[in-house]
């Protein structure tokens, strides 16, 4: 993605735009400080610009603003009603109190959890002595935010591929022998008494050797091979393979499937993220919870939802789903839902998710064939 020319243009782009806002607003200031700005050129400008009095109420907002903070901003205290935290503290940051020590100059900021700002800030004196006010101008960085975090991801994302590129085969032959020999001598009698021990053993090299699969699954030069496919007869294949593990913890998966249309797949990559997702749903419940996956569709999608009775996923942890070894789980790489995005990726799918103390319910949508 980070040689596509036309995402290279969007970003190219959007640090143009970002450049082009920054400037506006502080030309905006500069035209207050010379008395040159009239009502009709301050709601017409494109960066939000609000005006507070000594005491930081509001007296002046342009439309831009207004919509940008979606709620009433008249005769109120700016730094009450409009909470913002330092981007890099996470502390609450005040204007009116920054403003006190100097001009507030290209300050990164937080509202409402995920969209982030830019905030300019300065104390304009009035004609008479005792008059004065402040400007804020703002510029809206969400979606500059956003691709900066895509090319971090990415970035990630490529380092692991290239790992396992690099280690993929030579661990696992060498893994492949020891496993060998370990269930030779399981077998033998003067090994009885490890029995359990190589047992152990053998469970560990297994569960490195998923590991590895992992890696390999994020690999950037993984070929595709793509053939119609569908969502119910893959699932029927590979429920079976986890059910016998699900009741064995006393946990249930509820099959709904509606009849779906064909879509253009790789089969084993499918396979792999359904199993995925399933697997995670089970670990995140207790005893006597359910799975339930789903397929339904509409004019565009094909849409496997997979739904689970756990108590949802972390606020901190929801704006970082898909991030290579981020997990909450105590064994867990942190690899298995960054497979899932990258499968979805490759196959133009889209997976989303929503989230609550009742549950988590992720959705692969796959458009259907043209």
């Amino acid at each position: 993605m980070l040689d596509n020319p036309k995402f290279q243009d969007n970003l190219l782009y959007e640090n143009i735009e970002l450049k082009r806002q920054l400037d506006e607003a502080n030309s905006i200031i500069k035209a207050i400080r010379s008395n040159e700005l009239n009502s009709l050129v301050f709601e017409k400008v494109a960066s939000p610009l609000i005006v507070c009095d000594q005491i930081g109420k509001v007296v002046k907002k342009n439309l831009t603003a207004s919509m940008l903070f979606r709620k009433d901003l008249n005769d109120g205290i700016f730094d009450t009603i409009i909470p913002l935290y330092n981007k890099v503290t996470g502390e609450r940051f005040l204007v009116q109190e920054a403003i006190k020590k100097e001009p507030v100059c290209n300050q990164e900021v937080v509202f409402d959890g995920d969209v982030h700002l830019i905030v300019n800030a300065s104390y304009l004196q009035g004609e008479q002595t005792n008059s004065g006010f402040f400007l804020i101008s703002i510029v809206d960085i969400t979606e500059n935010y956003r691709y900066r975090e895509e090319i971090r991801r990415l970035d990630r994302l490529n380092l692991v591929g290239e790992m396992a590129a690099g280690i993929g085969h030579e661990v696992r032959n060498p893994m492949t022998t020891v496993r060998g020999y370990l269930q030779i001598f399981q077998g033998k009698d003067q090994f009885s008494e490890y029995k359990e021990s190589i047992s152990i053993m053998i469970e560990e090299l297994d569960r490195a050797n998923s590991i590895i699969t992992e890696f390999l699954s994020l690999a950037k030069t993984k070929e595709l091979t793509k053939q119609e496919i569908n969502f119910n007869e893959i699932i029927n294949k590979i429920i079976p393979l986890v059910e016998v593990d699900a009741l064995r913890q006393g946990l249930e998966i509820r099959l709904e499937l509606q009849d779906v249309p064909n879509i253009l797949g790789d089969e084993k990559e499918i396979r792999q993220c359904i199993l995925n997702l399933v697997k995670n749903g089970l670990e995140a419940m207790l005893k006597g919870g359910a799975v339930t996956v789903k397929t339904y569709s509409n004019d565009s999608w094909v849409i496997l939802e997979i739904k689970d009775q756990g108590c949802g996923i972390p606020v901190e942890v929801q704006n970082s789903m898909g991030k290579p070894f981020l997990t909450t789980k105590e064994q867990g790489t942190g690899l298995g839902l960054s497979v899932c995005f990258s499968i979805a990726k490759r196959h133009g799918a889209v997976l989303d998710f929503k989230t609550d103390q009742r549950g988590t319910s992720f959705y692969l949508k796959c458009p259907t064939i043209a």
